[in-house]
């Protein structure tokens, strides 16, 4: 799951995240592996909960997201623009930090699955990338909306291959962090509008491990 190209290695065949790609390449989303795709107990969620929250229109009412805090954050890697995010929003909210830069990291087991029910008291989600390339999306946006909770993002425009932006709020869409963390204050002061945020489908097309295991199969 690392952030690099096959360029790097010696391989007539690869599989990657990158979007660009050619026929020796497969780009295959990293957060797919996010997907039990055959029940067999890997991944945080098994396909039908994948689509139920992440392909169909959320049902999310006010009486649902009237207790919810403002905004969670997990990680382990200070890097630059997840502390300049998470300074800018705790200006307008309190923000409950987790993570070894907070001292106070949980246990997963091996599993993100207790990520998951520690992001669902929350409106938002901080879950910037460590690093940036076109294609390279990982699990964070998928956690998040599988808890109920809006991702607070940053990638590239080509997200969209991806995700709607419609589900998110992604830094590249503002011209500061300051004024990212002013709209989700608003949002959030809106109950109406967070349900309608929340409400919003996170993938612009329906996953399909198929293409993948076809590409297997014929390459």
């Amino acid at each position: 799951g690392e952030n690099k190209r096959a360029r790097e290695f010696n391989a007539k065949y690869s599989i990657t995240t990158d979007i660009y790609t050619d026929n020796n390449n497969y780009r295959l989303p990293l957060w797919y592996m996010e997907i039990d795709w055959h029940n067999t107990g890997l991944g945080v969620a098994d396909y039908d909960r994948t689509i139920d929250k992440l392909w169909n229109k959320g049902q999310y009412k006010v009486e649902d997201v009237r207790f919810k805090k403002f905004c969670i954050t997990v990680f382990n890697n200070p890097e630059g623009t997840r502390i300049n995010m998470l300074e800018a929003l705790q200006e307008y909210g309190e923000v409950d930090c987790y993570g070894r830069p907070f001292g106070n990291w949980f246990k997963t087991d091996g599993s993100y699955k207790d990520k998951i029910v520690k992001l669902e008291g929350y409106a938002f989600n901080l879950c910037p990338e460590n690093s940036y390339y076109p294609g390279y999306y990982t699990e964070k946006c998928v956690h998040a909306k599988l808890a109920g909770s809006i991702p607070i993002y940053m990638a590239d425009p080509l997200l969209r291959i991806d995700f709607r932006s419609q589900a998110m709020l992604n830094i590249y869409d503002y011209e500061s962090a300051r004024a990212l963390s002013k709209t989700a204050n608003d949002i959030f002061k809106n109950k109406e509008r967070l349900c309608d945020m929340l409400n919003e489908p996170l993938l612009s097309r329906k996953p399909n491990i198929n293409e993948f295991y076809k590409w297997l199969k014929y390459t």
